[in-house]
């Protein structure tokens, strides 16, 4: 029997890993907040009504019939002028050895839908049945890979040449997690290179260098931690292993262009 094994679909499932971290509906008049950013893509689903999104001097209709991705640290304002209804997911796609794909998009994505096709997720989420939930995400992964399908595939070609081995074996360290005591010499020692082959290594396979991606998923760590839980500063500085909570906030100052405890009260996982 002939056996054909498409190597490609092994290496482009790879390139993109999507984590769904959050489903609900949004109904009413007050969808109102200035300023915001968020280290997750929102997807919003319109079923009634209209919004509006402030983009810079930019003005962007949210129309019922439609889905909008906004990508993930985004700047924008928002408001409904009468009423809207809409189901949104919150959602990270991250790029092997690299950030979130979306934080590569500078506008707000958007795709037709039919309203009668997602109405009944309504009820299928409030069921807490194990059938609807795979049902429904099913179909919000579909609709986000649409969405993806029609981006500049430009986007992945330097992820198809770097799949070295060495590279493969840092990724799966880094997918453990990392913190503030992350070293790049602890990384370099564990897969038996030196420092300074393991840096330049990931800055030719990435375009950044390894200490800047580290850090940056430690403060989308934070960030994550000030909007989605009731932590204080000095226990998310604790969880992310950071000397004390007044280093913490430096750094996170640094990075982001405010403090902890500003970012939060902006950014308070708006639906």
């Amino acid at each position: 029997m002939a056996v054909t094994i498409f190597e490609s679909v092994e290496r482009i499932s790879n390139m993109l890993d999507i984590q769904l971290i959050e489903y609900g509906l949004s109904c009413g008049s007050d969808w109102h907040y200035k300023d915001l950013r968020a280290p997750y893509s929102r997807l919003y689903i319109i079923l009634e009504g209209e919004a509006i999104i402030l983009i810079d001097k930019e003005t962007i209709h949210l129309k019922q019939g439609n889905a909008y991705i906004i990508p993930s640290n985004m700047n924008f304002s928002c408001y409904t002028p009468n009423h809207m209804k809409k189901l949104y997911v919150h959602f990270s796609c991250k790029q092997w050895m690299h950030t979130n794909l979306f934080d590569k998009i500078h506008e707000v994505l958007t795709r037709p839908i039919l309203v009668q096709t997602y109405e009944p997720f309504i009820q299928m989420l409030e069921s807490e049945n194990i059938k609807d939930y795979w049902t429904v995400k099913g179909h919000i992964l579909w609709l986000i890979y649409q969405f993806i399908g029609n981006l500049d595939l430009d986007l992945f070609d330097d992820m198809n040449d770097n799949r070295t081995p060495e590279l493969i074996s840092l990724y799966q360290i880094l997918k453990r997690g990392v913190s503030a005591k992350t070293r790049t010499c602890d990384l370099a020692a564990q897969m038996k290179m030196s420092q300074s082959m393991l840096s330049k290594l990931y800055k030719s396979a990435t375009g950044m260098s390894l200490k800047s991606y580290i850090q940056q998923q430690i403060i989308e760590q934070a960030q994550m931690l000030l909007i989605s839980t009731n932590k204080s500063i000095k226990e998310i500085a604790s969880d992310l292993q950071y000397q004390d909570a007044l280093y913490f906030t430096r750094v996170f100052h640094q990075w982001v262009g405010e403090s902890p405890t500003s970012y939060r009260t902006r950014n308070r996982m708006v639906k």
